[in-house]
């Protein structure tokens, strides 16, 4: 080549890659690469083309002349490397990120091109390559200092699971599934805590399924150095990868083979430690055979530490639930005997005085039959208060041996809350108005720690109202969510405190324990319910409580 080509290659390639760095975005650097490359080189024609996954061909994204035809299946070739037979008139260079090619640059043009083209194409191709990388490693960066903000930000586990999920798929681009499993030591099971389908948009149906393992398969997860690669073979088998527990792993990872989801043919997974011992594992999974590569690989890895501190704040709240729920418990029947005390008080203060004043008239003869038979009428309904009063205790104690989570009649268990504290109410000047939707759906949860909710949301409303007021709960459907929501006209919270009320161990009362509206929100979070409070000093306070309904839920587990 011409000496004065060298320097018009030289300049050119300059002020290409200056102007390339300026460039915003990575449709923006393929539109002006090729608009520049195509005048450089005078060709009639110049494409971008880019590897579609998921049908392993190649997808034309971008071109300077739409009336010229290029050959698809030339440009899948060039990107699978199989070293395609290329006219003379055209020229191909791949575009990488990373090391994964991902597409090509091409030219074509009437006459052929002359030697040293391909390599000076190929040469503005690894520029660009460069760029794309580098932008790539910048939004793996993003993407993880998202991920960590929400691991800071304190959401439920399971929520940072999915923004994790969210992530990888952003990533990877990968087709088929994703999922967290976390090990249950007791059981000796991997239990399904997040799946996410993107395949067909799909949502999960295996929340909870536990894939039984052995300790030999948890000790070669433990070892393992990096993620590990499958990829299923002619006849439906999984490569064993060098190792016998290969096999034992992809039975474990081959849930979906039985459902309506297309098959996974090539998976990568990922053991999840924490201080040295298997708790989980990250599996993601593609419909393509050999879909993932180093590349891949590195960026899973990159998301490992992300996912082990999720699963490490999973079992710290898990640890913390549990504590806060005994410590509930212990007081939860000082609690309930605190609230309807004074009810008892009443009741039984009625009756003492009544039942002495009957023995003094018996003796003396002073009463007629009737007005016995009323004063023993008016024993009765206090003793029948009584007997409630205590029958409801007594249910609450039995709910602490079990935290089954059976459908529940929210109607019936609203309803059921309001009539254990409606005397307390009335005593205190407190009107109720409920309004309860007919046809409610029912929900999924302990029906006794469900209304001991209720009942700690009533008691806080009643105290809030000291000289009287009017307590209105309400329960309807709206849009996917079942919401209900307990409105006083109480004193109302303070700004500054109302960030703080559902924090367990806060508190503004002087003999308070700070767990009662911690341990509600914790209540309804086991129902995959949401809680929060709107209060206004003076005005009063409205809880609001909501429920999926189904239609619309990203299943959680």
């Amino acid at each position: 080549m011409p000496n004065r080509d060298l320097i018009k290659e030289l300049s050119f390639f300059a002020r290409f890659v200056e102007k390339l760095e300026r460039v915003k975005t990575n449709a923006k650097v393929y539109r002006f690469s090729l608009r520049e490359i195509v005048r450089y080189f005078g060709a009639t024609d110049g494409c971008i083309a880019l590897h579609d996954r998921v049908s392993d061909r190649a997808r034309i994204t971008l071109r300077a002349n739409q009336k010229v035809e290029w050959d698809l299946n030339l440009l899948a070739d060039f990107i699978r490397n199989t070293k395609p037979q290329v006219p003379s008139n055209v020229i191909l260079a791949p575009l990488r990120v990373k090391r994964r090619v991902v597409g090509l640059i091409g030219l074509k043009r009437e006459e052929p091109f002359v030697k040293g083209d391909g390599r000076f194409l190929c040469r503005l191709a690894d520029r660009v390559s460069a760029e794309l990388t580098q932008r790539e490693e910048v939004r793996l960066l993003t993407v993880r200092a998202r991920i960590s903000k929400e691991i800071m930000r304190g959401l439920r586990p399971k929520d940072v699971f999915y923004q994790l999920l969210d992530g990888l798929e952003d990533l990877l681009g990968y087709d088929h599934s994703a999922a967290i499993m976390i090990l249950d030591t007791e059981k000796n099971a991997f239990v399904v805590q997040a799946e996410k389908i993107t395949w067909g948009k799909r949502k999960s149906k295996v929340i909870g399924l536990e894939l039984s393992t052995e300790p030999a398969v948890n000790g070669f997860l433990v070892r393992s150095d990096s993620p590990l690669t499958f990829s299923r073979k002619d006849g439906g088998r999984w490569g064993t990868g060098g190792s016998p527990h290969y096999t034992d792993v992809s039975r474990i990872l081959d849930y979906n083979k039985d459902s309506s989801l297309p098959p996974e043919n090539s998976i990568i997974c990922s053991p999840l430690r924490a201080k040295g011992r298997l708790v989980g594992l990250l599996k993601i999974s593609s419909r393509l055979r050999d879909a993932f590569g180093p590349d891949d690989v590195e960026v899973v890895q990159e998301f490992l530490p992300q996912a082990e501190a999720a699963i490490r704040a999973s079992q710290l709240s898990a640890t913390l639930h549990e504590r806060t729920i005994e410590s509930e418990k212990k007081l939860g029947i000082l609690e309930i005997a605190t609230g309807v005390s004074h009810d008892i008080n009443n009741a039984l203060g009625a009756v003492l005085p009544l039942a002495q004043s009957i023995i003094s008239d018996l003796e003396e003869s002073r009463e007629g039959p009737d007005e016995l038979l009323e004063d023993m009428r008016y024993i009765e309904d206090n003793v029948k208060l009584c007997v409630r009063i205590f029958g409801s205790m007594l249910n609450y104690a039995k709910s602490m041996k079990s935290e089954q989570r059976v459908p529940v009649d929210v109607n019936k268990s609203i309803r059921g809350a309001v009539k254990l504290l409606e005397r307390g109410l009335s005593t205190s000047g407190i009107s109720v108005e409920t309004e309860i939707e007919d046809g409610l759906p029912a929900i999924k949860a302990n029906p006794n720690r469900l209304q001991q909710a209720f009942f700690n949301i009533i008691s806080n409303a009643r105290e809030a109202m000291p000289d009287g007021g009017m307590l209105r709960v309400k329960a309807h459907r709206e849009g996917n969510l079942l919401r209900i929501l307990f409105r006083d006209s109480g004193v109302g919270i303070k700004r500054e405190e109302l960030r703080r009320v559902m924090q367990p161990f806060f508190t503004t009362k002087k003999d308070g324990t700070g767990l009662g509206l911690s341990i509600c929100r914790s209540i309804v979070w086991e129902s995959n319910g949401r809680m929060r409070i709107e209060s206004h000093p003076g005005k009063g306070t409205t809880v609001f409580i909501d429920f999926p309904t189904g239609a619309g839920e990203r299943e959680k587990g």
